[in-house]
Protein backbone atom coordinates (compact mmCIF):
# COMPACT_ATOMS: atom_id res chain seq x y z
CA UNK A 1 0.00 0.00 0.00
CA UNK A 2 1.64 3.23 -1.01
CA UNK A 3 0.70 6.46 0.24
CA UNK A 4 0.66 9.83 -1.17
CA UNK A 5 3.47 12.53 0.48
CA UNK A 6 2.97 15.62 1.93
CA UNK A 7 5.17 17.99 -0.29
CA UNK A 8 6.93 20.76 2.26
CA UNK A 9 8.00 23.35 0.74
CA UNK A 10 10.88 24.84 2.57
CA UNK A 11 13.81 27.77 2.05
CA UNK A 12 14.27 28.66 5.61
CA UNK A 13 12.05 31.22 6.72
CA UNK A 14 9.97 31.55 10.11
CA UNK A 15 7.00 31.39 7.46
CA UNK A 16 8.23 27.94 6.29
CA UNK A 17 9.16 26.56 9.12
CA UNK A 18 5.42 27.72 11.04
CA UNK A 19 4.25 26.29 8.00
CA UNK A 20 5.36 22.38 8.88
CA UNK A 21 4.63 22.78 12.20
CA UNK A 22 0.93 23.66 11.26
CA UNK A 23 1.03 20.67 8.78
CA UNK A 24 2.26 18.32 11.11
CA UNK A 25 -0.70 18.82 13.57
CA UNK A 26 -3.25 19.26 10.76
CA UNK A 27 -2.84 16.01 8.66
CA UNK A 28 -2.63 12.45 9.36
CA UNK A 29 0.80 10.52 9.58
CA UNK A 30 1.85 10.01 5.69
CA UNK A 31 5.15 10.45 3.99
CA UNK A 32 6.40 13.74 3.40
CA UNK A 33 9.35 15.71 1.05
CA UNK A 34 11.39 18.66 1.41
CA UNK A 35 11.54 20.56 -1.19
CA UNK A 36 14.00 23.68 -1.54
CA UNK A 37 14.46 25.28 -4.81
CA UNK A 38 17.72 26.79 -6.06
CA UNK A 39 17.39 29.34 -9.10
CA UNK A 40 20.48 29.43 -11.42
CA UNK A 41 22.70 32.48 -11.85
CA UNK A 42 21.91 35.29 -13.94
CA UNK A 43 24.27 34.80 -17.44
CA UNK A 44 26.12 37.93 -16.70
CA UNK A 45 27.24 35.99 -13.64
CA UNK A 46 30.28 33.57 -13.32
CA UNK A 47 29.13 29.92 -13.33
CA UNK A 48 30.93 29.30 -9.52
CA UNK A 49 27.81 31.14 -8.52
CA UNK A 50 25.38 28.28 -9.01
CA UNK A 51 27.50 26.10 -6.86
CA UNK A 52 26.93 28.28 -3.32
CA UNK A 53 23.27 28.37 -4.37
CA UNK A 54 22.87 24.23 -5.17
CA UNK A 55 24.89 23.54 -1.59
CA UNK A 56 22.45 26.06 0.04
CA UNK A 57 19.63 24.87 -1.56
CA UNK A 58 20.43 21.12 0.05
CA UNK A 59 21.21 22.26 3.52
CA UNK A 60 18.15 23.74 3.20
CA UNK A 61 16.21 20.89 2.12
CA UNK A 62 18.02 18.94 5.16
CA UNK A 63 16.96 21.58 7.88
CA UNK A 64 13.75 21.29 6.83
CA UNK A 65 13.85 17.19 6.67
CA UNK A 66 15.10 17.49 10.38
CA UNK A 67 12.70 20.27 11.48
CA UNK A 68 9.40 17.66 10.14
CA UNK A 69 11.01 14.79 11.87
CA UNK A 70 11.39 17.00 15.27
CA UNK A 71 7.04 17.97 14.73
CA UNK A 72 6.63 14.11 14.00
CA UNK A 73 7.24 13.65 10.37
CA UNK A 74 8.24 9.69 10.42
CA UNK A 75 9.30 9.39 6.72
CA UNK A 76 11.00 12.73 5.39
CA UNK A 77 13.48 12.94 2.44
CA UNK A 78 15.05 15.63 1.15
CA UNK A 79 14.76 17.33 -2.80
CA UNK A 80 16.53 20.29 -3.65
CA UNK A 81 15.87 21.34 -7.16
CA UNK A 82 17.30 23.79 -9.44
CA UNK A 83 14.43 26.01 -11.37
CA UNK A 84 14.02 25.67 -14.84
CA UNK A 85 11.29 27.81 -15.08
CA UNK A 86 9.85 30.00 -12.39
CA UNK A 87 10.24 28.82 -9.04
CA UNK A 88 6.34 28.15 -8.41
CA UNK A 89 6.47 26.04 -11.99
CA UNK A 90 9.24 23.94 -10.31
CA UNK A 91 7.24 23.62 -7.26
CA UNK A 92 4.32 22.21 -9.12
CA UNK A 93 6.53 19.65 -11.10
CA UNK A 94 7.90 18.41 -7.92
CA UNK A 95 4.33 17.80 -6.57
CA UNK A 96 3.59 16.15 -9.99
CA UNK A 97 6.45 14.02 -10.44
CA UNK A 98 5.94 12.44 -6.81
CA UNK A 99 1.71 12.33 -6.64
CA UNK A 100 2.00 14.31 -3.73
CA UNK A 101 -1.72 14.68 -1.43
CA UNK A 102 -1.34 18.06 -0.50
CA UNK A 103 1.00 21.24 -1.39
CA UNK A 104 2.42 22.77 2.16
CA UNK A 105 3.38 26.43 2.17
CA UNK A 106 3.75 29.30 4.06
CA UNK A 107 2.28 32.46 2.80
CA UNK A 108 5.73 34.66 2.84
CA UNK A 109 9.18 33.97 2.92
CA UNK A 110 12.68 35.56 2.67
CA UNK A 111 13.67 37.70 -0.54
CA UNK A 112 16.64 37.41 -2.08
CA UNK A 113 18.66 33.87 -3.19
CA UNK A 114 16.72 31.79 -0.30
CA UNK A 115 13.43 32.73 -1.06
CA UNK A 116 10.95 29.90 -2.24
CA UNK A 117 7.77 30.69 -0.84
CA UNK A 118 7.47 34.51 -2.01
CA UNK A 119 3.65 35.37 -1.87
CA UNK A 120 3.56 35.84 -5.43
CA UNK A 121 4.75 32.23 -5.41
CA UNK A 122 2.76 30.74 -2.87
CA UNK A 123 -0.77 32.47 -4.87
CA UNK A 124 0.42 31.08 -8.18
CA UNK A 125 1.13 27.65 -6.66
CA UNK A 126 -2.74 28.14 -5.08
CA UNK A 127 -4.41 29.15 -8.37
CA UNK A 128 -2.36 26.42 -10.61
CA UNK A 129 -2.21 23.32 -8.42
CA UNK A 130 -3.54 20.45 -9.19
CA UNK A 131 -3.73 19.13 -5.49
CA UNK A 132 -4.85 20.62 -2.44
CA UNK A 133 -2.49 23.38 -0.78
CA UNK A 134 -2.29 24.27 2.60
CA UNK A 135 -1.52 27.87 3.39
CA UNK A 136 -0.06 28.74 6.36
CA UNK A 137 -0.30 32.61 6.93
CA UNK A 138 2.80 34.46 8.14
CA UNK A 139 0.77 35.99 11.32
CA UNK A 140 -1.52 32.78 11.33
CA UNK A 141 -3.06 32.68 14.83
CA UNK A 142 -2.09 29.37 17.53
CA UNK A 143 -5.39 27.21 17.53
CA UNK A 144 -5.90 25.30 20.72
CA UNK A 145 -9.04 23.62 19.92
CA UNK A 146 -8.76 20.40 17.04
CA UNK A 147 -11.34 21.63 14.97
CA UNK A 148 -11.75 22.09 11.33
CA UNK A 149 -13.93 24.25 10.12
CA UNK A 150 -15.46 23.37 6.30
CA UNK A 151 -17.05 26.08 4.13
CA UNK A 152 -19.91 24.66 2.42
CA UNK A 153 -22.32 25.33 -0.39
CA UNK A 154 -23.63 22.29 -2.05
CA UNK A 155 -21.51 22.91 -5.54
CA UNK A 156 -19.57 20.33 -6.68
CA UNK A 157 -16.42 21.87 -5.79
CA UNK A 158 -17.04 22.20 -2.27
CA UNK A 159 -18.28 18.41 -2.12
CA UNK A 160 -14.51 17.44 -3.44
CA UNK A 161 -13.06 19.87 -0.84
CA UNK A 162 -14.84 17.48 1.70
CA UNK A 163 -13.49 14.28 0.18
CA UNK A 164 -10.03 15.72 0.19
CA UNK A 165 -10.69 16.76 3.84
CA UNK A 166 -12.24 13.28 4.56
CA UNK A 167 -8.81 11.88 2.69
CA UNK A 168 -6.03 13.45 4.55
CA UNK A 169 -7.37 15.42 7.76
CA UNK A 170 -6.23 14.14 11.18
CA UNK A 171 -9.76 12.80 12.53
CA UNK A 172 -11.03 15.63 14.29
CA UNK A 173 -14.27 17.52 14.76
CA UNK A 174 -15.60 19.74 12.10
CA UNK A 175 -18.16 22.11 11.49
CA UNK A 176 -19.60 22.24 8.29
CA UNK A 177 -20.81 26.33 7.46
CA UNK A 178 -23.50 27.48 4.88
CA UNK A 179 -23.97 30.78 4.56
CA UNK A 180 -27.00 32.58 3.34
CA UNK A 181 -27.48 36.40 2.48
CA UNK A 182 -29.80 38.97 3.96
CA UNK A 183 -31.47 39.93 0.83
CA UNK A 184 -31.75 43.37 1.90
CA UNK A 185 -28.17 43.57 2.23
CA UNK A 186 -27.80 41.72 -1.46
CA UNK A 187 -29.84 45.03 -2.53
CA UNK A 188 -27.81 47.38 -1.41
CA UNK A 189 -25.53 46.27 -4.52
CA UNK A 190 -28.67 46.87 -6.68
CA UNK A 191 -29.90 49.02 -9.55
CA UNK A 192 -31.07 52.56 -8.09
CA UNK A 193 -34.55 53.09 -8.81
CA UNK A 194 -35.80 49.57 -9.31
CA UNK A 195 -38.89 48.00 -7.72
CA UNK A 196 -39.53 45.20 -5.84
CA UNK A 197 -42.83 43.41 -5.34
CA UNK A 198 -41.57 40.33 -3.82
CA UNK A 199 -41.54 40.10 0.03
CA UNK A 200 -38.20 40.27 1.26
CA UNK A 201 -39.21 38.83 4.33
CA UNK A 202 -40.23 35.26 2.37
CA UNK A 203 -37.00 34.87 0.24
CA UNK A 204 -34.51 35.49 3.61
CA UNK A 205 -36.79 32.64 5.54
CA UNK A 206 -36.23 30.44 2.26
CA UNK A 207 -32.48 31.15 1.94
CA UNK A 208 -32.11 30.62 5.67
CA UNK A 209 -34.09 27.49 4.86
CA UNK A 210 -31.44 26.59 1.69
CA UNK A 211 -28.80 26.80 4.26
CA UNK A 212 -29.90 24.56 6.97
CA UNK A 213 -30.65 22.26 4.61
CA UNK A 214 -27.38 22.85 2.61
CA UNK A 215 -25.41 22.25 6.37
CA UNK A 216 -26.83 19.27 7.07
CA UNK A 217 -26.36 17.89 3.34
CA UNK A 218 -22.55 19.02 4.24
CA UNK A 219 -21.99 17.52 7.63
CA UNK A 220 -23.63 13.99 6.53
CA UNK A 221 -21.23 14.39 3.48
CA UNK A 222 -18.08 14.58 6.04
CA UNK A 223 -19.14 12.24 8.21
CA UNK A 224 -19.01 9.75 5.42
CA UNK A 225 -15.79 10.93 4.61
CA UNK A 226 -14.90 9.84 8.43
CA UNK A 227 -14.46 13.16 10.14
CA UNK A 228 -16.86 14.15 12.93
CA UNK A 229 -19.19 16.67 11.61
CA UNK A 230 -21.40 19.02 12.96
CA UNK A 231 -23.55 21.08 10.89
CA UNK A 232 -23.51 25.43 11.26
CA UNK A 233 -25.50 28.45 9.66
CA UNK A 234 -24.60 31.67 9.97
CA UNK A 235 -26.21 34.86 8.06
CA UNK A 236 -24.05 37.05 6.32
CA UNK A 237 -25.00 40.61 6.46
CA UNK A 238 -22.85 41.80 3.46
CA UNK A 239 -20.80 39.96 1.67
CA UNK A 240 -19.95 36.25 2.73
CA UNK A 241 -16.46 35.88 3.35
CA UNK A 242 -16.23 38.48 6.54
CA UNK A 243 -19.08 35.61 7.80
CA UNK A 244 -16.61 32.44 7.27
CA UNK A 245 -13.58 34.49 8.71
CA UNK A 246 -16.07 35.52 11.76
CA UNK A 247 -17.04 31.82 12.07
CA UNK A 248 -13.22 30.38 12.29
CA UNK A 249 -12.68 32.66 14.83
CA UNK A 250 -15.36 31.73 17.30
CA UNK A 251 -14.77 28.49 16.76
CA UNK A 252 -11.35 28.94 16.95
CA UNK A 253 -10.50 26.64 13.46
CA UNK A 254 -7.04 24.80 13.53
CA UNK A 255 -7.80 25.06 9.73
CA UNK A 256 -10.60 26.25 7.45
CA UNK A 257 -11.41 23.79 4.36
CA UNK A 258 -12.63 25.74 1.44
CA UNK A 259 -13.13 25.02 -2.49
CA UNK A 260 -12.23 27.38 -4.97
CA UNK A 261 -15.52 27.84 -6.84
CA UNK A 262 -19.11 26.83 -6.22
CA UNK A 263 -22.66 28.14 -7.37
CA UNK A 264 -23.79 30.83 -9.16
CA UNK A 265 -26.58 32.85 -7.94
CA UNK A 266 -28.34 33.59 -4.74
CA UNK A 267 -27.25 30.75 -3.04
CA UNK A 268 -23.42 30.75 -3.84
CA UNK A 269 -21.13 30.84 -1.08
CA UNK A 270 -17.94 29.28 -2.46
CA UNK A 271 -17.07 31.87 -5.71
CA UNK A 272 -13.32 31.77 -6.52
CA UNK A 273 -13.74 35.64 -5.18
CA UNK A 274 -14.62 34.49 -1.79
CA UNK A 275 -12.03 31.76 -1.64
CA UNK A 276 -9.76 34.08 -2.11
CA UNK A 277 -10.93 36.91 -0.14
CA UNK A 278 -10.50 34.57 3.16
CA UNK A 279 -7.24 33.16 1.97
CA UNK A 280 -5.74 36.87 2.05
CA UNK A 281 -7.64 37.96 5.12
CA UNK A 282 -7.32 35.41 7.49
CA UNK A 283 -5.27 34.27 10.03
CA UNK A 284 -6.39 30.92 10.29
CA UNK A 285 -4.65 27.98 8.19
CA UNK A 286 -6.49 27.51 4.85
CA UNK A 287 -6.64 24.19 3.24
CA UNK A 288 -8.03 25.13 -0.72
CA UNK A 289 -9.18 22.24 -2.84
CA UNK A 290 -9.25 24.14 -6.53
CA UNK A 291 -11.31 23.25 -9.22
CA UNK A 292 -10.28 20.16 -10.98
CA UNK A 293 -8.59 18.78 -8.63
CA UNK A 294 -8.26 15.03 -9.17
CA UNK A 295 -8.95 13.31 -6.11
CA UNK A 296 -9.03 9.88 -7.67
CA UNK A 297 -5.29 10.28 -8.18
CA UNK A 298 -4.37 10.86 -4.97
CA UNK A 299 -6.16 8.15 -3.42
CA UNK A 300 -3.81 6.31 -0.90
CA UNK A 301 -3.29 3.10 -3.06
Amino acid sequence: MTTAPLLLCYDGSPDAKRAIARAAATFDPRPAIVVSVWEPPAPDETRLVAFPRERVAETLAAEGVRLAEAHGFASVRPHAIRATDTVWATILGVSAQFGSAVTVLGARGRSGVRSALLGSVSNHIVHHATCPTFVVQHNATESIARRALIAYDGSDDAKQAIEWAGLVLARRSVAVLAVWQDPHAALTHAWAGMAYVTDLSEIAEAAERAATTCAAEGADLAAAAGLDAEPLVRQAAGPVWPTILEASEQLDASVVVLGSRGLTGISTVMLGSVSDAVLHHTRRPTFIVRHGAQLDHHRDQ
